[in-house]
Protein backbone atom coordinates (compact mmCIF):
# COMPACT_ATOMS: atom_id res chain seq x y z
CA UNK A 1 0.00 0.00 0.00
CA UNK A 2 1.66 3.96 -0.82
CA UNK A 3 0.31 6.30 1.55
CA UNK A 4 1.37 9.91 2.44
CA UNK A 5 0.61 11.53 5.83
CA UNK A 6 1.51 14.25 7.43
CA UNK A 7 4.49 14.62 9.70
CA UNK A 8 2.10 15.31 12.75
CA UNK A 9 -0.98 12.74 13.27
CA UNK A 10 -3.33 12.00 16.31
CA UNK A 11 -2.74 8.90 17.14
CA UNK A 12 -5.44 7.27 19.80
CA UNK A 13 -4.65 4.52 22.20
CA UNK A 14 -6.86 2.50 23.92
CA UNK A 15 -4.85 3.34 27.47
CA UNK A 16 -3.94 6.61 26.99
CA UNK A 17 -5.60 10.32 25.57
CA UNK A 18 -5.95 11.35 22.17
CA UNK A 19 -2.36 13.09 21.29
CA UNK A 20 -0.01 14.45 18.53
CA UNK A 21 2.15 11.95 17.17
CA UNK A 22 5.89 13.57 15.93
CA UNK A 23 7.19 11.47 12.59
CA UNK A 24 10.29 13.15 13.15
CA UNK A 25 11.21 12.02 16.41
CA UNK A 26 11.80 8.89 15.76
CA UNK A 27 15.31 7.75 14.87
CA UNK A 28 14.44 4.63 12.62
CA UNK A 29 12.58 4.60 9.28
CA UNK A 30 12.08 1.55 6.78
CA UNK A 31 11.45 2.77 3.12
CA UNK A 32 9.81 5.62 3.92
CA UNK A 33 10.98 9.27 3.64
CA UNK A 34 10.17 12.48 6.07
CA UNK A 35 10.95 15.29 3.63
CA UNK A 36 7.67 15.21 0.54
CA UNK A 37 5.47 13.13 -1.36
CA UNK A 38 5.43 12.23 -5.40
CA UNK A 39 3.01 14.63 -6.70
CA UNK A 40 1.12 11.94 -8.53
CA UNK A 41 -2.38 10.51 -8.89
CA UNK A 42 -2.79 7.30 -8.89
CA UNK A 43 0.73 6.74 -7.37
CA UNK A 44 2.82 6.03 -10.45
CA UNK A 45 3.53 2.20 -9.01
CA UNK A 46 -0.32 1.61 -9.71
CA UNK A 47 0.19 2.15 -13.14
CA UNK A 48 2.70 -0.25 -13.52
CA UNK A 49 1.05 -3.34 -11.65
CA UNK A 50 2.79 -5.96 -12.89
CA UNK A 51 1.92 -9.09 -14.23
CA UNK A 52 1.79 -11.28 -12.06
CA UNK A 53 -0.42 -8.73 -9.66
CA UNK A 54 2.23 -8.51 -6.79
CA UNK A 55 4.88 -5.91 -6.27
CA UNK A 56 7.30 -6.91 -4.05
CA UNK A 57 9.21 -4.25 -1.64
CA UNK A 58 8.60 -0.57 -2.53
CA UNK A 59 10.44 2.66 -2.74
CA UNK A 60 9.21 5.88 -3.99
CA UNK A 61 11.02 9.17 -4.73
CA UNK A 62 10.24 12.82 -5.80
CA UNK A 63 13.01 14.15 -7.87
CA UNK A 64 14.46 17.28 -7.38
CA UNK A 65 17.75 18.33 -8.74
CA UNK A 66 19.07 18.61 -5.45
CA UNK A 67 18.26 15.23 -4.83
CA UNK A 68 19.94 14.22 -7.94
CA UNK A 69 22.93 15.93 -6.49
CA UNK A 70 23.12 14.34 -3.80
CA UNK A 71 22.59 10.95 -4.80
CA UNK A 72 26.26 11.41 -7.18
CA UNK A 73 27.60 13.48 -3.81
CA UNK A 74 27.72 10.01 -2.02
CA UNK A 75 28.32 7.96 -4.83
CA UNK A 76 31.52 9.90 -5.30
CA UNK A 77 32.63 10.20 -2.01
CA UNK A 78 31.93 6.32 -1.44
CA UNK A 79 34.78 4.55 -2.54
CA UNK A 80 34.35 1.53 -4.45
CA UNK A 81 37.75 -0.55 -3.65
CA UNK A 82 36.16 -0.77 -0.27
CA UNK A 83 33.65 -2.47 -1.13
CA UNK A 84 33.63 -5.85 -0.37
CA UNK A 85 34.58 -8.19 -3.10
CA UNK A 86 32.18 -9.99 -5.63
CA UNK A 87 31.11 -13.62 -4.63
CA UNK A 88 32.67 -14.36 -7.99
CA UNK A 89 35.79 -13.70 -9.16
CA UNK A 90 36.37 -11.14 -12.11
CA UNK A 91 38.88 -13.23 -13.57
CA UNK A 92 37.55 -16.68 -14.23
CA UNK A 93 40.00 -19.09 -14.64
CA UNK A 94 40.82 -19.84 -18.93
CA UNK A 95 42.38 -22.57 -20.72
CA UNK A 96 46.28 -21.70 -21.35
CA UNK A 97 46.44 -21.29 -25.46
CA UNK A 98 42.86 -22.18 -25.99
CA UNK A 99 40.68 -19.34 -27.84
CA UNK A 100 37.07 -19.27 -28.24
CA UNK A 101 35.11 -18.36 -31.72
CA UNK A 102 31.88 -17.23 -32.36
CA UNK A 103 31.24 -13.70 -30.87
CA UNK A 104 30.35 -12.61 -34.35
CA UNK A 105 29.29 -13.81 -37.32
CA UNK A 106 33.43 -13.55 -38.85
CA UNK A 107 35.01 -14.15 -35.82
CA UNK A 108 38.80 -14.80 -36.77
CA UNK A 109 42.08 -15.10 -36.46
CA UNK A 110 44.91 -14.82 -39.13
CA UNK A 111 48.39 -15.62 -39.66
CA UNK A 112 50.40 -14.76 -42.48
CA UNK A 113 53.89 -16.60 -41.30
CA UNK A 114 52.92 -19.58 -42.76
CA UNK A 115 55.78 -21.90 -44.93
CA UNK A 116 55.83 -21.89 -48.67
CA UNK A 117 55.80 -26.02 -48.45
CA UNK A 118 51.76 -25.58 -47.51
CA UNK A 119 51.27 -25.48 -51.19
CA UNK A 120 52.53 -29.06 -51.53
CA UNK A 121 52.11 -30.83 -48.25
CA UNK A 122 50.74 -29.97 -44.73
CA UNK A 123 49.84 -31.59 -41.70
CA UNK A 124 47.56 -29.88 -39.48
CA UNK A 125 46.17 -30.58 -35.73
CA UNK A 126 44.34 -29.12 -33.00
CA UNK A 127 41.42 -30.06 -30.48
CA UNK A 128 37.86 -28.28 -31.00
CA UNK A 129 35.00 -28.14 -28.30
CA UNK A 130 31.85 -26.94 -29.53
CA UNK A 131 28.22 -27.02 -29.48
CA UNK A 132 27.73 -25.89 -32.80
CA UNK A 133 26.21 -27.77 -35.85
CA UNK A 134 27.85 -25.39 -38.51
CA UNK A 135 30.82 -22.85 -38.96
CA UNK A 136 34.10 -22.40 -40.24
CA UNK A 137 36.91 -23.55 -38.84
CA UNK A 138 40.38 -23.16 -40.71
CA UNK A 139 40.51 -21.74 -44.18
CA UNK A 140 43.57 -20.87 -47.21
CA UNK A 141 42.90 -20.09 -50.61
CA UNK A 142 44.93 -18.63 -53.65
CA UNK A 143 43.68 -14.77 -54.26
CA UNK A 144 40.87 -15.81 -56.55
CA UNK A 145 40.28 -18.65 -54.78
CA UNK A 146 40.50 -21.20 -56.90
CA UNK A 147 42.61 -23.35 -55.19
CA UNK A 148 41.76 -23.71 -51.45
CA UNK A 149 41.72 -25.84 -48.09
CA UNK A 150 38.84 -25.51 -45.64
CA UNK A 151 37.76 -27.56 -42.75
CA UNK A 152 34.00 -26.38 -41.11
CA UNK A 153 31.28 -28.10 -39.46
CA UNK A 154 28.17 -29.70 -41.38
CA UNK A 155 25.11 -31.19 -39.61
CA UNK A 156 27.53 -31.49 -36.46
CA UNK A 157 29.52 -33.13 -38.45
CA UNK A 158 33.47 -32.01 -39.24
CA UNK A 159 34.26 -31.76 -43.29
CA UNK A 160 37.67 -31.23 -44.48
CA UNK A 161 37.51 -30.59 -47.90
CA UNK A 162 40.35 -28.89 -50.54
CA UNK A 163 40.90 -29.04 -54.42
CA UNK A 164 43.29 -30.02 -57.18
CA UNK A 165 42.26 -28.25 -60.23
CA UNK A 166 39.12 -28.25 -61.24
CA UNK A 167 38.64 -31.95 -58.84
CA UNK A 168 37.40 -31.46 -55.20
CA UNK A 169 38.28 -34.13 -52.71
CA UNK A 170 36.02 -33.81 -49.43
CA UNK A 171 36.10 -35.63 -46.16
CA UNK A 172 33.45 -36.24 -43.60
CA UNK A 173 33.58 -37.60 -39.94
CA UNK A 174 31.06 -40.29 -39.35
CA UNK A 175 29.85 -39.47 -36.29
CA UNK A 176 28.68 -35.47 -34.62
CA UNK A 177 31.36 -33.88 -32.76
CA UNK A 178 28.98 -31.13 -31.48
CA UNK A 179 28.50 -32.78 -27.85
CA UNK A 180 30.63 -29.73 -26.39
CA UNK A 181 33.09 -31.91 -25.22
CA UNK A 182 36.85 -31.80 -26.47
CA UNK A 183 38.15 -33.55 -30.10
CA UNK A 184 41.49 -34.30 -31.11
CA UNK A 185 41.47 -33.79 -34.93
CA UNK A 186 44.33 -33.84 -37.05
CA UNK A 187 44.30 -33.63 -41.15
CA UNK A 188 47.00 -33.58 -44.17
CA UNK A 189 47.45 -33.29 -47.82
CA UNK A 190 49.90 -34.45 -49.67
CA UNK A 191 49.30 -33.62 -53.25
CA UNK A 192 46.19 -35.40 -54.28
CA UNK A 193 45.53 -37.61 -51.34
CA UNK A 194 43.87 -36.13 -48.08
CA UNK A 195 43.51 -37.62 -44.60
CA UNK A 196 40.95 -36.61 -41.92
CA UNK A 197 41.60 -38.18 -38.15
CA UNK A 198 39.19 -37.74 -35.38
CA UNK A 199 39.95 -38.66 -31.89
CA UNK A 200 43.15 -40.88 -33.39
CA UNK A 201 40.03 -43.67 -34.46
CA UNK A 202 39.76 -43.96 -37.51
CA UNK A 203 42.16 -42.72 -40.42
CA UNK A 204 39.69 -41.42 -43.27
CA UNK A 205 41.24 -40.34 -46.32
CA UNK A 206 40.02 -38.93 -49.88
CA UNK A 207 42.04 -38.72 -53.26
CA UNK A 208 41.83 -36.57 -56.34
CA UNK A 209 42.09 -38.34 -59.85
CA UNK A 210 44.55 -35.50 -61.15
CA UNK A 211 47.77 -35.85 -59.09
CA UNK A 212 50.20 -33.70 -60.91
CA UNK A 213 48.62 -30.26 -61.61
CA UNK A 214 50.05 -26.67 -60.33
CA UNK A 215 48.45 -25.87 -56.80
CA UNK A 216 49.33 -23.05 -55.29
CA UNK A 217 47.59 -21.30 -52.16
CA UNK A 218 48.91 -17.87 -50.35
CA UNK A 219 48.73 -16.18 -47.20
CA UNK A 220 47.01 -15.77 -44.85
CA UNK A 221 45.58 -18.79 -42.89
CA UNK A 222 42.52 -18.36 -41.42
CA UNK A 223 41.50 -20.22 -38.03
CA UNK A 224 37.75 -19.69 -36.88
CA UNK A 225 36.18 -18.01 -39.53
CA UNK A 226 36.85 -15.36 -42.56
CA UNK A 227 36.64 -11.78 -43.46
CA UNK A 228 32.39 -11.28 -44.73
CA UNK A 229 31.94 -12.71 -48.11
CA UNK A 230 35.41 -15.07 -48.01
CA UNK A 231 35.39 -18.71 -48.58
CA UNK A 232 31.68 -18.70 -50.04
CA UNK A 233 32.72 -19.92 -53.37
CA UNK A 234 34.30 -23.41 -51.70
CA UNK A 235 32.25 -24.05 -48.48
CA UNK A 236 27.98 -24.26 -48.05
CA UNK A 237 26.93 -21.02 -47.09
CA UNK A 238 25.66 -22.02 -43.09
CA UNK A 239 28.86 -23.64 -42.72
CA UNK A 240 31.29 -20.46 -44.47
CA UNK A 241 30.25 -18.24 -40.94
CA UNK A 242 32.37 -18.34 -37.51
CA UNK A 243 31.66 -21.70 -35.73
CA UNK A 244 30.78 -21.14 -31.81
CA UNK A 245 33.76 -22.50 -29.70
CA UNK A 246 36.76 -23.35 -28.63
CA UNK A 247 39.97 -24.51 -30.38
CA UNK A 248 43.47 -24.92 -28.41
CA UNK A 249 46.60 -27.10 -29.16
CA UNK A 250 46.61 -25.59 -32.86
CA UNK A 251 49.83 -27.21 -34.80
CA UNK A 252 51.18 -26.97 -38.69
CA UNK A 253 53.61 -29.38 -39.58
CA UNK A 254 53.66 -30.08 -35.44
CA UNK A 255 55.03 -26.52 -34.93
CA UNK A 256 52.66 -24.34 -32.66
CA UNK A 257 51.26 -21.44 -34.78
CA UNK A 258 52.91 -18.17 -34.01
CA UNK A 259 50.97 -14.79 -33.16
CA UNK A 260 47.92 -14.35 -35.38
CA UNK A 261 48.57 -11.01 -37.54
CA UNK A 262 44.86 -9.80 -36.27
CA UNK A 263 42.62 -11.24 -34.16
CA UNK A 264 38.76 -10.21 -33.81
CA UNK A 265 35.94 -11.43 -32.02
CA UNK A 266 38.47 -13.92 -30.35
CA UNK A 267 37.90 -14.28 -26.07
CA UNK A 268 39.83 -16.65 -23.97
CA UNK A 269 38.28 -20.44 -23.85
CA UNK A 270 37.31 -20.68 -19.68
CA UNK A 271 37.80 -23.68 -17.97
CA UNK A 272 34.64 -25.98 -16.48
CA UNK A 273 31.43 -25.47 -17.00
CA UNK A 274 29.64 -23.38 -19.14
CA UNK A 275 25.73 -21.69 -20.00
CA UNK A 276 23.86 -19.58 -21.83
CA UNK A 277 24.25 -16.23 -22.24
CA UNK A 278 26.90 -13.45 -23.54
CA UNK A 279 29.83 -13.02 -21.55
CA UNK A 280 31.58 -9.37 -20.89
CA UNK A 281 35.43 -10.42 -19.83
CA UNK A 282 37.22 -8.34 -17.69
CA UNK A 283 39.44 -7.16 -20.66
CA UNK A 284 36.51 -4.75 -21.71
CA UNK A 285 34.10 -4.63 -24.20
CA UNK A 286 30.26 -3.81 -25.22
CA UNK A 287 27.76 -4.26 -28.23
CA UNK A 288 25.80 -1.52 -29.95
CA UNK A 289 22.68 -2.59 -31.57
CA UNK A 290 21.22 -2.33 -34.86
CA UNK A 291 18.91 0.33 -34.98
CA UNK A 292 15.46 -1.75 -34.71
CA UNK A 293 15.91 -1.75 -31.07
CA UNK A 294 14.88 1.64 -30.24
CA UNK A 295 13.64 3.37 -26.47
CA UNK A 296 10.95 5.31 -26.75
CA UNK A 297 8.96 7.72 -23.97
CA UNK A 298 7.47 4.32 -23.20
CA UNK A 299 9.04 0.92 -22.97
CA UNK A 300 9.62 -1.99 -20.86
CA UNK A 301 12.92 -3.49 -20.70
CA UNK A 302 13.87 -6.78 -19.01
CA UNK A 303 17.32 -8.26 -18.51
CA UNK A 304 19.02 -10.95 -16.89
CA UNK A 305 22.51 -11.01 -15.32
CA UNK A 306 25.15 -12.31 -12.63
CA UNK A 307 27.80 -9.36 -12.09
CA UNK A 308 31.49 -10.21 -11.37
CA UNK A 309 32.28 -6.17 -10.32
CA UNK A 310 29.90 -4.21 -8.08
CA UNK A 311 30.06 -0.98 -10.55
CA UNK A 312 29.07 -1.26 -14.07
CA UNK A 313 27.59 0.45 -17.32
CA UNK A 314 24.89 -2.41 -18.01
CA UNK A 315 23.05 -0.04 -21.14
CA UNK A 316 23.07 3.04 -22.28
CA UNK A 317 21.29 4.69 -25.10
CA UNK A 318 21.70 8.27 -26.56
CA UNK A 319 19.82 10.30 -28.77
CA UNK A 320 20.23 13.80 -29.55
CA UNK A 321 18.70 15.32 -27.10
CA UNK A 322 18.18 12.70 -24.59
CA UNK A 323 19.85 9.84 -22.88
CA UNK A 324 18.98 6.96 -20.54
CA UNK A 325 21.30 4.76 -18.70
CA UNK A 326 20.92 2.05 -16.68
CA UNK A 327 24.01 0.77 -14.34
CA UNK A 328 25.00 -0.39 -11.06
CA UNK A 329 26.80 0.76 -8.25
CA UNK A 330 28.34 -0.68 -5.18
CA UNK A 331 25.96 -3.28 -5.39
CA UNK A 332 22.91 -1.19 -6.12
CA UNK A 333 20.84 -0.74 -9.32
CA UNK A 334 20.09 2.81 -10.73
CA UNK A 335 18.55 4.23 -13.60
CA UNK A 336 18.75 7.36 -14.74
CA UNK A 337 17.27 9.77 -17.62
CA UNK A 338 18.79 12.94 -18.88
CA UNK A 339 16.32 14.76 -21.09
CA UNK A 340 17.93 18.74 -22.13
CA UNK A 341 17.79 20.66 -18.47
CA UNK A 342 15.35 17.86 -16.82
CA UNK A 343 17.27 14.63 -15.15
CA UNK A 344 15.79 12.57 -12.65
CA UNK A 345 16.73 9.06 -11.43
CA UNK A 346 15.62 5.91 -9.54
CA UNK A 347 17.73 3.17 -7.25
CA UNK A 348 17.34 0.35 -6.14
CA UNK A 349 19.74 -1.57 -3.36
CA UNK A 350 19.21 -5.10 -2.89
CA UNK A 351 20.48 -6.02 0.89
CA UNK A 352 23.21 -8.21 -0.33
CA UNK A 353 23.59 -6.45 -3.54
CA UNK A 354 23.54 -7.82 -7.17
CA UNK A 355 27.68 -8.99 -6.91
CA UNK A 356 26.17 -12.01 -4.49
CA UNK A 357 27.14 -14.68 -7.16
CA UNK A 358 22.79 -15.14 -7.81
CA UNK A 359 20.99 -14.29 -11.24
CA UNK A 360 18.98 -10.72 -11.12
CA UNK A 361 16.33 -9.83 -13.14
CA UNK A 362 15.69 -6.42 -13.95
CA UNK A 363 13.00 -4.78 -15.56
CA UNK A 364 12.75 -1.41 -16.61
CA UNK A 365 9.20 0.41 -17.32
CA UNK A 366 8.64 3.74 -18.40
CA UNK A 367 6.05 5.69 -19.24
CA UNK A 368 6.81 9.26 -20.62
CA UNK A 369 8.23 10.74 -16.80
CA UNK A 370 7.34 7.75 -14.51
CA UNK A 371 9.66 5.56 -14.56
CA UNK A 372 9.79 2.07 -12.16
CA UNK A 373 12.47 -0.19 -11.54
CA UNK A 374 12.58 -3.36 -10.62
CA UNK A 375 15.34 -5.69 -9.25
CA UNK A 376 13.72 -9.38 -8.62
CA UNK A 377 10.77 -8.74 -5.58
CA UNK A 378 12.31 -4.49 -4.99
CA UNK A 379 10.77 -2.03 -7.09
CA UNK A 380 11.17 1.57 -6.77
CA UNK A 381 9.63 4.24 -8.78
CA UNK A 382 9.97 8.16 -9.76
CA UNK A 383 8.02 10.98 -11.33
CA UNK A 384 10.18 13.23 -13.80
CA UNK A 385 9.69 15.85 -15.99
CA UNK A 386 10.29 15.79 -19.64
CA UNK A 387 10.14 17.00 -23.07
CA UNK A 388 7.29 15.12 -24.17
CA UNK A 389 8.25 16.15 -28.12
CA UNK A 390 11.81 14.63 -27.15
CA UNK A 391 11.31 11.59 -28.99
CA UNK A 392 13.97 11.12 -31.46
CA UNK A 393 14.04 8.52 -34.27
CA UNK A 394 17.60 7.98 -33.96
CA UNK A 395 19.16 6.40 -31.06
CA UNK A 396 22.20 4.71 -30.19
CA UNK A 397 22.16 1.97 -27.76
CA UNK A 398 25.15 -0.13 -26.20
CA UNK A 399 25.31 -2.64 -23.87
CA UNK A 400 28.09 -3.62 -21.19
CA UNK A 401 29.88 -0.48 -21.27
CA UNK A 402 30.82 2.57 -23.36
CA UNK A 403 33.03 3.52 -26.28
CA UNK A 404 35.71 5.82 -25.52
CA UNK A 405 34.90 8.57 -27.27
CA UNK A 406 31.58 8.48 -25.25
CA UNK A 407 30.38 11.56 -22.50
CA UNK A 408 29.55 9.81 -19.64
CA UNK A 409 27.32 12.98 -17.75
CA UNK A 410 28.60 12.77 -14.59
CA UNK A 411 27.23 8.69 -14.45
CA UNK A 412 28.49 7.70 -11.17
CA UNK A 413 30.71 5.04 -12.41
CA UNK A 414 31.76 4.50 -16.83
CA UNK A 415 33.46 0.71 -15.65
CA UNK A 416 32.57 -1.75 -18.13
CA UNK A 417 29.94 -4.86 -17.08
CA UNK A 418 31.58 -7.88 -16.16
CA UNK A 419 29.81 -10.71 -16.02
CA UNK A 420 26.80 -12.86 -17.86
CA UNK A 421 23.84 -11.35 -19.47
CA UNK A 422 21.19 -13.39 -21.11
CA UNK A 423 17.58 -12.75 -21.87
CA UNK A 424 17.19 -9.06 -22.87
CA UNK A 425 13.90 -7.92 -24.40
CA UNK A 426 12.37 -4.51 -25.43
CA UNK A 427 8.81 -3.86 -25.66
CA UNK A 428 8.40 -8.05 -25.18
CA UNK A 429 10.93 -8.72 -28.14
CA UNK A 430 13.77 -10.60 -27.29
CA UNK A 431 16.70 -8.89 -28.22
CA UNK A 432 19.49 -11.45 -30.23
CA UNK A 433 23.54 -10.05 -29.35
CA UNK A 434 24.56 -12.58 -32.28
CA UNK A 435 22.71 -10.21 -34.73
CA UNK A 436 24.14 -6.56 -33.29
CA UNK A 437 25.61 -3.84 -35.36
CA UNK A 438 29.10 -3.71 -33.95
CA UNK A 439 30.76 -6.01 -30.75
CA UNK A 440 33.73 -4.76 -29.46
CA UNK A 441 36.56 -5.86 -27.35
CA UNK A 442 36.33 -9.45 -25.30
CA UNK A 443 32.75 -10.46 -25.46
CA UNK A 444 31.62 -13.54 -25.63
CA UNK A 445 28.09 -13.75 -27.58
CA UNK A 446 26.36 -17.35 -26.51
CA UNK A 447 27.79 -18.92 -23.74
CA UNK A 448 29.38 -18.09 -20.40
CA UNK A 449 31.64 -19.77 -17.54
CA UNK A 450 29.17 -20.86 -15.30
CA UNK A 451 29.35 -20.20 -11.31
Amino acid sequence: MLLCVGLSSFICRQDQDIEAEDFQKYTEKVQTSLQDCPVVSPPAAHLFRHRNGTFGTKQTQKVTRDLIGDQRRDEHEESEPNMEPCFLSNSPRGLQEAFHYGTTANSRQHYTNIPDSLSKRFNFSMSLKTQSSFGLIFYISDSHENNFIALFLSHGKIVYAFNVADQRVKISSKGRLDDGAWHHINLSRDGSLGHLTVDGLKNLEGRARRRNDPWQISRPLFIGGVFPGLALKNVPRNSALSFTGCLKDLKLNEMKLSTPAETFGVTPCFEGHSEPGTYFSEEGGYLILDKSHQLGLKFELVMELRPRVASAVLLHARSSEQFFTLYIHQGAVVVLIKDGPHEFFTKVSPRRGVCDGAWHRITVIRDVGILQLNVDSEISHVVGQVKTSSADSEQLVVIGGFPNHFPTDNIATRNSFVGCMKNLSINNSPVSFSKAALVSGAVNVGTCPAA
